[in-house]
């Protein structure tokens, strides 16, 4: 979640860093939209760093081709994002 007065390219850098232990520059946003009465952004953008999962936020983490992902079980709208990656070519 965004703290005060911070932008949203400052909380997903944040957000990435806290997760995940990347150091993620955004380059672009990929969909923006509301949900539960506030903004949010799919960033793209460019990492570095060890995966380093924070375990009380995040449960596990896995590389999937644009087949596989299809398949899973999304939450929120990432089912929509994989769609929108794999028609930019992103996949």
């Amino acid at each position: 979640m965004a703290e005060k007065d911070e932008t949203a390219e400052q909380n997903v850098i944040r957000e990435v860093k806290e997760e995940c232990n990347l150091d993620f520059v955004p380059t672009s946003i990929l969909k923006t939209g509301i949900w539960q009465d506030r903004a949010f952004y799919r960033f793209l953008g460019n990492w570095s760093g060890i995966i380093k999962i924070q375990e009380l936020e995040v449960i596990d983490y896995n590389w999937f081709t644009y087949n596989q992902a299809n398949k899973l079980p999304l939450s929120f709208d990432y089912k929509e994002v994989v769609e929108l990656l794999y028609k930019k070519n992103l996949l």
